[in-house]
Protein backbone atom coordinates (compact mmCIF):
# COMPACT_ATOMS: atom_id res chain seq x y z
CA UNK A 1 0.00 0.00 0.00
CA UNK A 2 2.65 2.72 1.09
CA UNK A 3 5.07 1.42 -1.28
CA UNK A 4 3.59 2.97 -4.23
CA UNK A 5 2.65 6.22 -2.41
CA UNK A 6 6.34 7.28 -2.00
CA UNK A 7 6.45 6.98 -5.67
CA UNK A 8 3.18 8.70 -6.51
CA UNK A 9 4.59 11.15 -4.28
CA UNK A 10 7.90 11.90 -6.40
CA UNK A 11 5.83 11.89 -9.15
CA UNK A 12 3.38 14.70 -7.85
CA UNK A 13 6.52 16.48 -6.50
CA UNK A 14 8.39 16.77 -10.13
CA UNK A 15 4.82 18.20 -12.01
CA UNK A 16 5.46 20.75 -9.15
CA UNK A 17 8.81 21.22 -10.44
CA UNK A 18 7.94 21.29 -14.04
CA UNK A 19 5.10 23.70 -13.22
CA UNK A 20 7.73 26.24 -11.84
CA UNK A 21 5.93 26.02 -8.43
CA UNK A 22 8.32 26.21 -5.72
CA UNK A 23 8.22 23.35 -3.24
CA UNK A 24 7.96 24.45 0.62
CA UNK A 25 9.14 22.64 3.68
CA UNK A 26 5.48 21.05 3.66
CA UNK A 27 5.83 19.73 0.40
CA UNK A 28 9.13 18.07 0.84
CA UNK A 29 7.66 16.93 4.52
CA UNK A 30 4.68 14.74 2.64
CA UNK A 31 7.24 13.44 -0.05
CA UNK A 32 9.74 12.45 3.10
CA UNK A 33 6.67 10.86 4.73
CA UNK A 34 5.40 8.98 2.47
CA UNK A 35 9.18 7.56 2.36
CA UNK A 36 9.16 6.93 5.70
CA UNK A 37 5.71 4.93 5.65
CA UNK A 38 6.93 3.28 3.17
CA UNK A 39 9.97 1.73 5.42
CA UNK A 40 12.11 4.05 3.40
CA UNK A 41 13.65 6.43 6.14
CA UNK A 42 17.06 6.64 4.06
CA UNK A 43 15.23 7.68 1.14
CA UNK A 44 13.19 10.01 3.02
CA UNK A 45 17.03 11.33 4.52
CA UNK A 46 17.92 12.16 0.81
CA UNK A 47 14.98 14.10 0.31
CA UNK A 48 15.71 16.09 3.58
CA UNK A 49 19.51 16.66 1.58
CA UNK A 50 17.45 17.62 -1.39
CA UNK A 51 15.40 20.12 0.42
CA UNK A 52 18.47 21.79 2.25
CA UNK A 53 20.33 21.73 -1.15
CA UNK A 54 17.40 23.49 -2.54
CA UNK A 55 17.65 26.19 0.32
CA UNK A 56 14.54 25.49 1.84
CA UNK A 57 14.71 25.34 5.68
CA UNK A 58 13.32 22.45 7.05
CA UNK A 59 10.70 22.73 10.12
CA UNK A 60 9.73 21.02 13.22
CA UNK A 61 6.99 18.55 10.91
CA UNK A 62 10.41 17.65 8.39
CA UNK A 63 12.45 16.74 11.44
CA UNK A 64 9.66 14.54 13.00
CA UNK A 65 8.79 12.86 9.62
CA UNK A 66 12.20 11.47 9.80
CA UNK A 67 12.42 10.50 13.27
CA UNK A 68 8.91 8.68 12.45
CA UNK A 69 10.68 7.20 9.57
CA UNK A 70 13.19 5.68 11.45
CA UNK A 71 10.85 4.90 14.79
CA UNK A 72 8.28 2.69 12.44
CA UNK A 73 11.81 0.66 11.28
CA UNK A 74 12.47 0.14 15.04
CA UNK A 75 15.45 1.93 14.52
CA UNK A 76 16.15 3.82 17.65
CA UNK A 77 19.84 4.94 16.64
CA UNK A 78 18.32 6.53 13.61
CA UNK A 79 15.73 8.18 15.53
CA UNK A 80 18.33 9.81 17.81
CA UNK A 81 20.03 10.62 15.55
CA UNK A 82 17.76 12.99 14.09
CA UNK A 83 16.19 14.10 17.41
CA UNK A 84 19.80 15.56 17.74
CA UNK A 85 20.05 17.01 14.75
CA UNK A 86 16.83 18.80 15.36
CA UNK A 87 18.01 20.41 18.76
CA UNK A 88 20.84 21.42 17.22
CA UNK A 89 18.27 23.39 14.60
CA UNK A 90 16.55 24.64 17.93
CA UNK A 91 13.58 22.78 16.79
CA UNK A 92 12.40 19.88 19.49
CA UNK A 93 8.78 20.01 20.29
CA UNK A 94 6.59 17.29 22.31
CA UNK A 95 6.54 15.21 19.08
CA UNK A 96 10.13 14.59 18.59
CA UNK A 97 9.85 13.01 22.28
CA UNK A 98 6.94 10.89 21.09
CA UNK A 99 8.55 9.93 18.15
CA UNK A 100 11.65 8.74 20.01
CA UNK A 101 9.29 6.75 22.86
CA UNK A 102 7.58 5.10 19.58
CA UNK A 103 10.93 4.12 18.21
CA UNK A 104 11.64 2.35 21.70
CA UNK A 105 8.14 0.77 21.78
CA UNK A 106 8.98 -0.54 18.64
CA UNK A 107 11.96 -1.84 19.51
CA UNK A 108 9.97 -4.21 21.74
CA UNK A 109 7.98 -5.37 18.89
CA UNK A 110 10.62 -6.51 16.96
CA UNK A 111 12.83 -7.95 20.35
CA UNK A 112 15.40 -5.50 18.69
CA UNK A 113 16.03 -3.68 22.03
CA UNK A 114 15.98 -5.55 26.03
CA UNK A 115 13.30 -4.93 28.27
CA UNK A 116 15.36 -3.03 31.21
CA UNK A 117 17.44 -0.99 28.31
CA UNK A 118 14.04 -0.13 27.12
CA UNK A 119 12.53 0.88 30.54
CA UNK A 120 16.24 3.18 31.27
CA UNK A 121 16.21 4.94 28.03
CA UNK A 122 12.26 5.57 28.41
CA UNK A 123 12.49 7.25 31.62
CA UNK A 124 15.68 9.77 30.57
CA UNK A 125 13.86 10.86 27.63
CA UNK A 126 10.83 11.50 29.89
CA UNK A 127 13.27 13.35 32.44
CA UNK A 128 14.85 14.96 29.73
CA UNK A 129 11.59 16.55 28.10
CA UNK A 130 10.99 17.65 31.62
CA UNK A 131 13.92 19.28 31.79
CA UNK A 132 12.91 20.99 28.28
CA UNK A 133 9.50 22.32 30.44
CA UNK A 134 7.56 20.27 27.36
CA UNK A 135 4.10 19.15 28.91
CA UNK A 136 3.71 15.53 28.25
CA UNK A 137 0.56 14.71 25.88
CA UNK A 138 -1.83 11.66 26.48
CA UNK A 139 -0.25 10.51 23.58
CA UNK A 140 3.37 10.46 25.75
CA UNK A 141 1.62 8.90 29.15
CA UNK A 142 0.34 6.45 27.06
CA UNK A 143 3.58 5.43 24.88
CA UNK A 144 5.63 5.70 28.07
CA UNK A 145 3.29 3.87 30.41
CA UNK A 146 3.56 0.88 27.20
CA UNK A 147 7.26 0.59 27.74
CA UNK A 148 7.45 1.22 31.39
CA UNK A 149 4.21 0.24 32.95
CA UNK A 150 0.96 1.98 33.91
CA UNK A 151 2.92 2.02 37.79
CA UNK A 152 6.10 3.46 37.15
CA UNK A 153 4.57 6.12 34.71
CA UNK A 154 2.65 7.24 37.67
CA UNK A 155 5.38 7.37 39.62
CA UNK A 156 7.34 9.52 37.19
CA UNK A 157 4.35 11.62 36.79
CA UNK A 158 4.29 12.23 40.43
CA UNK A 159 7.87 12.78 40.93
CA UNK A 160 7.97 14.97 38.35
CA UNK A 161 4.64 17.13 38.78
CA UNK A 162 3.03 16.02 35.77
CA UNK A 163 -0.80 15.62 36.16
CA UNK A 164 -1.58 12.45 34.28
CA UNK A 165 -5.56 13.70 34.28
CA UNK A 166 -4.27 17.35 32.37
CA UNK A 167 -2.22 15.37 29.43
Amino acid sequence: KHLNKWQKAVGVFGEMQRSAIKPTAMHYAAVMDSCGKAGEAKRAERWFGAMKKNFVDPNTVCYNVIINAHARQGDPAGASKWFQRMRQAKLIDIVAYNSLLHSLRQCGTLGTMTQPSMVQEAEKLFRELRLEDLAPTAVTLDLLASIVGDARRDQLCEELDVDVEEA
